[in-house]
């Protein structure tokens, strides 16, 4: 499991054996300050959100799809072809 920590500003994250891009930022005006905005180059023009203090897991499979997932039970749930992100926001915390 790949776990980012996003703590302000704008990240970007390329994964080459994917041939994707991930991308942090806030956008205040459409989502509020309490929200960093995620965006994948598979999703095209979609993003979701993350508050402050919560976290979410998505799956990126071998073909550079990012999925959103449920909490994993384990390390191995969903096998060796994918890389499982874990992006928590933690903004302003020490």
């Amino acid at each position: 499991m790949f776990m980012l920590i996003y703590e302000g500003g704008a990240d970007t994250l390329r994964f080459k054996e994917y041939k994707r891009t991930l991308k942090l930022f806030k956008k205040e005006e459409q989502y509020g300050k309490s929200r960093v905005v995620v965006s994948s180059s598979s999703w095209y023009e979609y993003e979701t959100t993350i508050r402050h203090g919560d976290s979410l897991y998505f799956c990126m499979l071998s073909n550079g799809a990012l999925l959103q997932i449920p909490k994993p039970k384990r390390d191995n749930d969903y096998g060796d072809e994918c890389v499982v992100l874990k992006i928590s926001n933690m903004e302003g915390e020490d």
